[in-house]
This record gives structure tokens, C-alpha cells and sequence, in this order.
């Protein structure tokens, strides 16, 4: 699946009147979408699994974090460890930071000044791998 990029930016409009510069009004922000979510798989053995993309992007500021939040299927006997995808002065091109461990969490990821699409990863802390789910 190709990942679909998603921003947005309000700006309010400027025209040119007589007497100088006119400003009009913003739009009414338009109502907030259902939270997505996106799954992954934790194996077991200690290692990372394949990354779990979002399908959206996100646009950043300085000094922005990024919330993510994690959990395990309901009903399974398996606990994780998570890293999510971010940025910071010393990543700029991003790096996976610790997003936690046990059966579900959050995690507020440093993301900075960045357009770039969101990604977590996990592996299993205990004897059988486990699906995941997180959004963002």
C-alpha cells in the first residue's frame, strides 16, 4: 500500500482593500476523524519485528513530541517491548526511541520540525511473539 500523505495548514486570508490590508476570517476547523489504528507483530527471541507504517504523515514544529499508544491483543499471555519512530538535534534523519514495555503503554516520541510518516516496531519479552495494535 502506497502511504498516503496527510497534512494540514490554516491560513487566514489577506486581501488588499483600500484603505491597506484586509483580514478575513478562518474556517470552522472541520470535525476530528476516528482514531486509526495500525498492527504490527512482537517475535518472540528477542529481536525486532518488521516496522509497522502509518498511513498518513505528520507534520511537526520545533519542539514538538508525537504521541503514540501501544497494546498488546486483548486476551493474549504475551507482553512487549515497543520503540517508535522520531527525531531529534542529534537524529535528524530519525532513530527508534524507547516507546515501553508490558501490555500496553504511551509514549510522547521527540518529533521536532519534521514531515515524515510515523512507525513503531516490538519485540516479545516472553516466550511467544504477539500482535500488537498502536495509533497514533
Amino acid at each position: 500500500m502506497k502511504n498516503r500523505w496527510v497534512a494540514g495548514l490554516a491560513i487566514a486570508g489577506l486581501g488588499l482593500a483600500t484603505g491597506g490590508l484586509e483580514a478575513h476570517s478562518a474556517q470552522a476547523a472541520p470535525a476530528p476523524q476516528p482514531e486509526t489504528y495500525y498492527v504490527g507483530y512482537a517475535p518472540p527471541g528477542g529481536k525486532y519485528g518488521a516496522d509497522s507504517v502509518s498511513d498518513t504523515g505528520t507534520f511537526g514544529h520545533p519542539g514538538y513530541k508525537k504521541p503514540y499508544a501501544w497494546s498488546v491483543q486483548p486476551g493474549s499471555n504475551t507482553s512487549i517491548c515497543t520503540q517508535a519512530w522520531g527525531f531529534d538535534a542529534s537524529h535528524t534523519k530519525g532513530t527508534w526511541f524507547d516507546a515501553g514495555c508490558g501490555k500496553s503503554g504511551t509514549a510522547l516520541i521527540p518529533w521536532g520540525n519534521v514531515l515524515s510518516v510515523p512507525k513503531m516496531r516490538a519485540r516479545s519479552i516472553t516466550f511467544t511473539g504477539g500482535v500488537f495494535s498502536w495509533s497514533i
